[in-house]
């Protein structure tokens, strides 16, 4: 009773259950074998499985009898079959191993299931996709003969499906990019991997069919069926991205052409305006007046520089502070050294970038300090050395420490008393205070005077320019 209650289980199941020796013999064929394979059980009983398999999957049954000899199963293999009629069916098999009582491997059961609708409706919705897609898909043979062409290609290449199937790949691409194209292609399906991006190897264009050259992104993959290998190319038009892209680009480098050019000017202007007081310095009898109109030229030289150095280096968010002190320093000894080499200049300078806005005041405030040493650090032709330094700070190593010392006769008796009446000490503080910094003065010095700013470095901010 219970085999015959297994046989017909076996026979009333909608999917085809089948026996077989090791030699690929069938032995067994139920109704829904019958049903899928359209063979009779009179029919198939003694012939081999081979029939029912496409010649060029043969060797697949001798890969699944290895693996059952080995005592494994094959769970949920999908390959296709042949039926009766000569139509290909998809099919998803699962083969076990049939022992006698000794447990020996003695023949193969195997379940095979028509998927041939699913696969078909997931072919459908595939092609759906394809169709629908934003990009051009594009699907050539190993003869590089285009075998899909999605809408999405139409709308781009200017041709339809119909006329563009059966072309060469070639009549898509502009003519001075088809032998290397041709190379890349041929060399990547002999790659173990089966997707790519061409953009890597260079630029990709296309051709539309009104002989218009276009820029484009495109990723390539390729796989094997039946007819051989299929390379199939995912495009992107990025004609306006590109057009959008140079309009930037151009519009950049306007700005910088103008705001290199305004920089520029403004150097002229403030080197008129230096011009301006220099003459009005030596038409005045009054040396305290002679002397103010000095320091203003200093002071104004120093922010001329800074605009200069913006206009040289095509940077204008960004000042090197190390480099730019050099050179003010440098300049501030050329111009307000009354005896030349009288006082030499030492320079210890670190290299930090910051923010323009903290770039003005740092140089007001050396151009403030050496001059202060110049002129109260030695008079009367006192000989010496003037140190400029800019190194991060010893205690905290995210702030800087700018300072300007020398040898000169140091700091008078009663320099605090004159230090609330010096304006230019008074700058001194008015500029610490706007890159929230903080200044001491080594008093205790054996020799000459030491003048010291710490202040936390501001990183450039971006620059916004208005469209």
């Amino acid at each position: 009773m219970a085999s015959e209650l297994l046989a017909a289980i076996v026979d009333s199941s909608d999917d085809a259950i089948l026996g077989k020796d090791l030699n690929g013999i069938i032995t067994s064929w139920n109704l829904g074998a019958q049903q899928i394979f359209g063979y009779t059980a009179q029919e198939m009983i003694g012939q081999s499985i081979l029939r029912l398999i496409p010649v060029e999957l043969a060797d697949e049954e001798d890969r699944i009898l290895d693996k059952l000899r080995a005592g494994q199963k094959v769970k949920h293999f999908e390959t296709r079959r042949v039926s009766k009629s000569g139509q290909f069916l998809d099919v998803s098999v699962t083969a076990s191993p049939i022992r006698d009582a000794s447990g020996k491997i003695v023949g193969v059961s195997k379940i095979a299931r028509d998927i041939t609708e699913r696969k078909q409706r997931q072919s459908r919705r595939l092609l759906g996709l394809l169709e629908g897609a934003m990009d051009a898909i594009i699907s050539v043979d190993e003869s590089m003969r285009v075998v899909h062409f999605n809408a999405s290609a139409t709308t781009i290449f200017g041709v339809s499906s119909q006329d563009a199937i059966g072309q060469s790949i070639e009549n898509f691409i502009p003519a001075r990019f088809r032998a290397p194209h041709k190379a890349q292609v041929e060399a990547f399906g002999k790659e173990s991997r089966t997707t790519r991006s061409m953009g890597k190897l260079g630029q990709v264009m296309g051709l539309r069919a009104n002989g218009e050259e276009f820029p484009a992104e495109a990723s390539i993959s390729h796989m094997d069926n039946e007819e051989g290998k299929i390379f199939t190319v995912i495009l992107r038009d990025v004609t306006d991205r590109q057009r959008t892209t140079d309009a930037m680009r151009q519009s950049l480098q306007e700005k910088e052409a103008l705001l290199k050019e305004v920089h520029h000017r403004v150097k002229n202007n403030l080197q008129v305006i230096t011009s301006l007081l220099r003459l009005e310095s030596r038409r005045s009898t009054q040396g305290d007046t002679r002397a103010v109109l000095g320091e203003m030229q200093g002071r104004i030289r120093s922010m001329s520089l800074l605009h200069e150095s913006l206009y040289r280096s095509g940077r204008f968010a960004s000042v090197d502070l190390g480099d730019y002190l050099t050179q003010l320093a440098i300049n501030a000894f050329k111009t307000q050294l009354i005896i030349a080499d009288s006082v030499q200049l030492r320079l210890n300078m670190g290299s930090v970038t910051v923010d323009v806005e903290q770039a003005i005041p740092c140089g007001l405030l050396t151009n403030e300090l050496l001059s202060n040493c110049l002129k109260h650090g030695f008079p009367e032709g006192h000989m010496g050395d003037v140190t400029l330094e800019l190194q991060p700070s010893r205690a905290h190593p995210e702030e800087w420490c700018l300072s300007v010392s020398d040898t000169g006769i140091g700091l008078p008796h009663n320099f605090e008393e004159r230090q609330k009446t010096s304006l230019g000490l008074q700058l001194v503080t008015q500029l610490t205070s706007q890159i929230d910094g903080q200044w001491q003065v080594d008093a205790e010095r054996m020799q000459g005077a030491k003048f010291s700013v710490t202040f936390r470095a501001m990183a450039p901010s971006l620059l916004v320019m208005p469209a």
